[in-house]
């Protein structure tokens, strides 16, 4: 028995139009578990709560397409990490304000008074 690369494909119709409705649909099919994938990596990273991402891969996966932008529309605005490195950095802040005197900018430049004004 031979392979051949027309035996490989014996899924597909010989009609041409027919041919180009299969790959269509098979190109909608392999975007829409992209979608699915990129939503499932993407609510992992932004969410600890398992219902919230299981809601959000079943309304992706139930829904297709609509169901993605769906989820874009719910999904939170950071990631974990970026929440976490923010609240990290308000705290270098707060703490930063605490060292430095009233007055002074703490980036190492001088206090804003009206002695060092250019324009007069």
């Amino acid at each position: 028995m031979s392979f051949s690369i027309p035996s490989a494909f014996f899924i597909l119709s010989s009609d041409p139009v027919f041919r180009t409705a299969q790959l269509a649909v098979l190109a909608l099919g392999i975007l829409d578990m992209f979608l699915i994938l990129f939503a499932t990596r993407d609510v992992i990273l932004r969410s600890h709560s398992f219902f919230f991402q299981a809601f959000a891969i079943l309304i992706t996966a139930v829904l297709p397409f609509f169901g993605f932008f769906l989820y874009v529309l719910i999904r939170p605005s950071q990631t974990i990490r970026q929440r976490e490195t923010d609240t990290m950095l308000r705290e270098l802040m707060k703490s930063k304000k605490e060292v430095v005197p009233e007055g002074q900018m703490g980036l190492g430049f001088p206090p804003a008074d009206a002695s060092n004004d250019v324009s007069s």
